[in-house]
């Protein structure tokens, strides 16, 4: 489900018609969303909102869903270790 929802995110806009590509990227989103999946994914990024561990899944879930760069296994490691760090006790 999720991979379906991010095939329909744009490529980031280039070159001299930026504004166009928004446009399609935003046209794709909205319809993606409008589909029984895209309700449940929209759904679950809700409730997430309020969940206590995003700081752990928020970091690999904004990957999934931006495509910017890829969320991997190392990637969620050292996401979870940056968390795990910062809620350490001072030494």
């Amino acid at each position: 489900m999720l991979l379906h929802l991010a095939a329909v995110v744009a490529p980031p806009p280039t070159g001299t018609e930026p504004l166009r590509a928004i446009r399609l990227e935003l046209r794709r989103i909205a319809a993606a969303a409008s589909e029984p999946a895209g309700r449940l994914m929209l759904a679950l990024l809700g409730e997430a909102q309020h969940d206590p561990v995003d700081l752990i899944y928020g970091p690999v879930f904004y990957r999934l869903l931006m495509g910017h760069a890829p969320a991997t296994e190392r990637f969620a490691m050292q996401a979870l270790q940056r968390v795990l760090d910062g809620l350490a006790p001072d030494r």
